[in-house]
């Protein structure tokens, strides 16, 4: 989703050699455009407060996405995970094995928790976080006030915290350091009002006959009714190739198993509604062959639809904030029996589609990147996306949602495999700990309508 300046057309040989000097002193990693802003601009006033934080490997970047401005707000080089605030006027970051955030307001940054292992938006002015040796917090972002909400507990592990969107429910869970000790860890729901954290689905310890069950928190449908479950084993091994996947009903008490594997990833789920949703399915942890998109809708049964296009191998779904389009990237399926370089070769034709009322429609087609991750602002207009290159360049795009005007925000260098932001691990890029959007568009309806499909 998204990185750094944009590129552009300056008139003029003495002014283009000014501005570069200017701005590579200013920013390493990228060359700010006025036709960028000017483009972004004229696309809608309703950005409002929209900006989007990535990390390079000088610092963190924030993108203003109503002026297309771009500002190193932190130096160093190991920031990973930005995520912003609730309200927009502070973004949480990793700056080793600790959680630091930004106040826009004072333009300061904190500490906001040592050893950090999980954290995640929390209430206004707030984030939720956790470490073994506090449980879990809540942390405020200008004064570094903490507050004790789940006590922490001996070799005790709090993972993947996630709020609810009704900011009613945290969920998260637990591991619990020691084989003894396999059951004992598990996926939970803390009732915010009431304080108390129930066990919703519990670990199981490995034995002869099973790998046992080390269940992880996942993504909340948009009421907050349902829960997704990653359904792990204790062999980090046999996990990494698939691990199978479940839904928690929060009104009737209930676990549903899917009968679909996946790579335990939250970006290979995405809900158009409660009922409703797409998951990247399919084992082996390569992401260059069998990976399809399954989609579900839970009013007619768990048994899903197969929704990818022929021959092509699928990654990263996004619904519309409507649920009517849902968004994907793909590459072409690699051959049998390739060597793995050919194999691996095949993720950088990797392009962005867009499946609507059982349409395809191709979105990007620029054979300089792999094209990836894309996001709908929630107004539904818009397209935020990644790219890399073969060489050295990751970046952040955007185009109209019909695959129109597309844009270069924001890139910025990377040393593959050095570059532990932004690992390729089988053909995946772990998005997330570089970039982050704060959407402040409105949900609405669409015109921009791609026009001709490839099916």
């Amino acid at each position: 989703m998204r990185w750094n300046k944009a590129n552009g057309y300056l008139f003029g040989k003495s002014i283009i050699f000014i501005l570069t000097v200017l701005l590579v002193t200013i920013c390493v990693f990228g060359t700010f455009s006025t036709e960028a802003a000017t483009q972004t601009n004229q696309r809608d006033a309703g950005f409002g407060n929209t900006k989007i934080a990535y990390t390079a490997q000088n610092g963190l970047y924030i993108v203003n996405m109503k002026t297309a401005r771009t500002d190193l707000i932190v130096k160093s080089s190991d920031i990973q995970t930005p995520v912003f605030s609730r309200d927009g006027k502070a973004v949480a970051y990793m700056l080793g094995q600790d959680l630091y955030a930004y106040s826009f307001e004072n333009g300061k940054s904190k500490k906001l928790l040592s050893n950090a292992t999980s954290f995640c938006q929390g209430q206004t002015g707030q984030f939720y976080a956790s470490s073994q040796k506090t449980g879990i917090v809540t942390v405020e972002y200008n004064s570094a006030k903490a507050k004790t909400i789940v006590a922490s507990a001996k070799d005790t592990y709090f993972n993947n915290l996630s709020l609810s969107p009704d900011l009613k429910l945290l969920a998260y869970d637990t591991v619990v350091s020691g084989v003894e000790n396999q059951d004992r860890g598990g996926v939970w729901i803390l009732d915010l009002n009431k304080n108390n954290p129930e066990l919703i689905v519990q670990a199981e310890k490995m034995s002869e006959n099973s790998m046992g069950l080390r269940p992880a928190a996942g993504k909340w449908t948009p009421d907050s009714s349902r829960l997704f479950i990653w359904m792990m084993s204790n062999s980090g091994s046999l996990s990494a190739d698939g691990v199978g996947t479940a839904l928690y009903d929060i009104k009737d008490s209930k676990l549903i198993n899917l009968d679909t594997g996946a790579l335990a990833y939250n970006e290979n789920v995405t809900f158009a509604n409660a009922d409703k949703f797409a998951l990247i399915s399919g084992g082996s942890r390569s992401m260059f062959e069998n990976k399809t998109i399954s989609i579900f809708d839970l009013k007619t049964g768990i048994k899903p639809q197969n929704a990818a296009p022929m021959n092509k191998v699928t990654t990263t779904p996004y619904y519309s904030s409507d649920g009517s389009r849902l968004l994907f990237a793909a590459s072409p399926a690699a051959a049998a029996g390739d060597e793995y370089k050919k194999q691996i070769a095949t993720i950088f034709k990797r392009q962005i589609y867009m499946l609507m009322n059982n349409k395809y429609y191709q979105l990007t087609n620029s054979t300089a990147y792999r094209s990836e991750a894309p996001v709908f602002l929630k107004n539904n207009n818009y397209i935020v996306f990644a790219r890399q290159n073969s060489k050295t360049e990751q970046s952040i795009w955007i185009m109209d949602s019909d695959g129109k005007n597309q844009i270069k925000l924001a890139s910025w260098k990377y040393n593959d495999p050095e570059d532990n932001r932004a690992t390729d691990f089988y053909g995946r890029i772990n998005w997330s700990n570089m970039f982050s959007i704060y959407d402040d568009t409105r949900p609405q309806n669409t015109t921009k309508i791609p026009v001709v499909s490839i099916n």
